[in-house]
């Protein structure tokens, strides 16, 4: 075995082994905060994320993957991208705020008016992160990063239950994601131990804006297609249904995500440093689809089998509504789950044009 399919072997059991504590600590707050909340609640965050969301796919703009994607990447490079993703995200809190007024009138829900900009904040955080993560990502530090995504998910379910104990409702809720992304990047800067400097206009990023402009189309069409059911819920429905809806999809994406994020995070830079070596890139890609094929699909169709049980056994009574949606939702993700491998392709080899 070579020293990166060592390092690749070792990342993704970390990683893996990381992503089941926090698969746990989701899952538990998942569970509690049902408990503590109603519907409605989760209903009203769900309608702001499927909407505003999509900015933070051009909050990134694709410039994390170009920087992990890199054959090589330069001091003043990265210094550049750090601020490109700072001031994008910056942008993209602005937009959220001045899309306000059209959001509660899209839903009718006048309550959004306060919600919408506290949620804001996490775009400015997260563009402040977008390049730490990427260098722990590109330099294989996959402890570190397994430390921020544990350490980030515990911060945020302790401030989200402690504040819905006290009655908080709904901003207990916006409070979990501000403490996950400001907790993500504290540890992230502290890992790294890199701060940057100012921009240096004579170190061109224009490959890293080409490469994410592609990247941008790809993500923002996923988003879309993601996302489009929500608004269609929330604006027809209203923000019980949309509750209901939302903690179907959910239960499937969160186990969902602990297993493909880590997997994506090992695969994408790895695939990267062997992009033009076809025989072992071919090897890697297909040790990938059996590991994914095998950890999600099985997992998938059982879970849409048992929906009943397991609806009532996690959430409780009154939250029978969301069963149905489950199994319909989990048996759409056996298909999902089929094309992460193909996606990671075009990335690796910087196919996003």
């Amino acid at each position: 075995m070579t020293a990166l399919a060592e390092r690749a072997a070792r990342g993704t059991a970390v990683s893996l082994l990381a992503q089941v504590v926090r698969f746990a600590v989701q899952l538990g707050s998942v569970l509690i905060l049902a408990r503590l909340l109603v519907p409605a609640d989760f209903g009203l965050v769900a309608m702001i994320v499927a909407v505003i969301g999509v900015a933070e796919v051009f909050r990134d703009f694709g410039l994390s993957a170009a920087a992990v994607q890199a054959p090589e990447l330069t001091r003043a490079q990265r210094d550049n991208l750090f601020w490109a993703n700072t001031g994008l995200g910056l942008v993209c809190a602005l937009v959220a705020l001045a899309t306000t007024p059209l959001l509660v009138a899209v839903y009718g829900e006048p309550r959004l008016a306060d919600l919408v900009p506290a949620l804001a904040g996490t775009f400015v955080l997260s563009g402040l992160n977008s390049q730490y993560r990427a260098g722990l990502t590109r330099d294989l530090r996959f402890g570190a990063i397994a430390r921020s995504d544990v350490g980030a998910q515990l911060a945020g379910a302790i401030a989200a239950v402690s504040l819905a104990s006290l009655g908080a409702g709904v901003w207990a809720l916006v409070a979990q994601q501000l403490v996950v992304a400001l907790t993500a990047l504290v540890i992230n800067v502290v890992s790294a131990r890199w701060l940057p400097r100012w921009p240096v206009r004579s170190e061109s990023i224009r490959g890293f804006v080409r490469y994410g402009s592609g990247f941008l189309g790809s993500q923002t069409l996923m988003y879309a297609t993601s996302n489009v059911d929500a608004v269609l819920v929330g604006a027809v429905w209203g923000k019980v249904d949309l509750g209901l809806y939302s903690r179907g999809y959910q239960l499937l994406m969160v186990p969902l995500n602990q297993i493909q994020a880590p997997l994506t995070r090992v695969a994408l830079p790895v695939l990267s440093r062997v992009q033009d070596d076809e025989e072992r890139f071919a090897r890697y890609v297909a040790r990938a689809q059996l590991v994914v094929c095998y950890v999600t699909m099985l997992g998938l169709a059982v879970a849409a089998v048992l929906a009943d049980p397991l609806v009532l056994v996690l959430f409780g009574p009154g939250w029978e509504g969301v069963a149905p949606i489950f199994a319909l939702l989990a048996i759409a993700g056996i298909f999902r789950t089929a094309s992460s491998v193909a996606y990671w392709t075009y990335l690796a080899r910087a196919l996003t044009g």
